[in-house]
């Protein structure tokens, strides 16, 4: 039932606002990515220079592999770690890469959802929590011991990550006080529709294509379930659900309604 909806092709505060936090946090995961693996070659680099066994010279296969191996061995990184910074990293691509796949299952229509359900692709709450505490751990474990690059990337952006996490903090109360009305308003939908009952809602058919026209508008058996659906009070988004038609549609046929009862 809640594939459909009522209110149009727009999405809802709801969802508009999830999809703000998502690409305030996947601008700053592209960042951090970027970032750690910076620090972290630089600072092996400029390190093996002074102890004249450069490990990781320009035109090194496989790069990065080698890299979070070393960082292993030379225990900045635990095993675990190395495996959560690498599944990030790939992440971090389907960010770059496939973003639609990480955005469409706020989509309402029953295609996309079902999609979603197959697609190996979702979006990751929590990735941008995990790669602070990396990005900190890591400057924390070199210290002492390895010789650090001056990086002014962290000052450039420094003004938009400020700003970036002060609106995450905003939308996350945001969507905490969209979702828990979201949540009684469709405990009200769902109780609404248990009232009126599965047989009753069988018998009537409201979807039935018999209902609409070609262009959509009603037939006269579809004004006949309308109109009935009306004088059993039934609320517009309620009705509109059931026959699965605009819900200005269904308010501005409910004035009608009340105006000729």
């Amino acid at each position: 039932m809640f594939n459909y909806n009522p209110r149009g092709e727009n999405l809802r505060a709801l969802e508009q606002n999830i999809l703000k936090f998502r690409a305030f946090e996947m601008i700053m995961i592209l960042f951090y990515v970027e970032e750690i693996k910076l620090i972290a070659l630089r600072t092996i680099r400029v390190t093996d220079k002074f102890s004249d066994n450069e490990r990781l010279q320009e035109g090194t296969t496989k790069l990065y592999k080698k890299l979070w191996k070393i960082l292993v061995s030379e225990k900045i990184l635990t095993e675990n770690e190395k495996l959560d910074i690498e599944a990030i990293i790939d992440y971090r691509n389907d960010i770059a890469h496939s973003t639609q796949e990480l955005v469409f299952d706020l989509n309402l229509d029953s295609y996309s959802k079902s999609f979603v359900k197959l697609s190996g692709e979702k979006y990751q709450y929590g990735v941008l929590k995990r790669l602070k505490k990396y990005k900190d751990l890591i400057y924390e474990r070199f210290a002492g011991g390895y010789v650090f690059e001056m990086n002014m990337n962290p000052v450039l952006f420094s003004q938009a990550e400020r700003t970036y996490l002060i609106e995450l903090k905003r939308l996350d109360k945001k969507i905490v006080k969209l979702l828990k009305e979201r949540k009684i308003e469709n405990r009200k939908i769902e109780n609404e529709m248990k009232s009126i009952g599965r047989e009753r809602i069988e018998s009537l058919k409201p979807c039935h294509p018999k209902n609409f026209k070609s262009n959509g508008q009603f037939t006269s058996l579809g004004e006949n379930c309308l109109n009935s659906l009306f004088s059993m009070g039934c609320s517009s988004i309620v009705i509109s659900y059931l026959m699965r038609r605009p819900l200005k549609t269904i308010n501005r046929k409910k004035k009608e309604w009340l105006k000729n009862a």
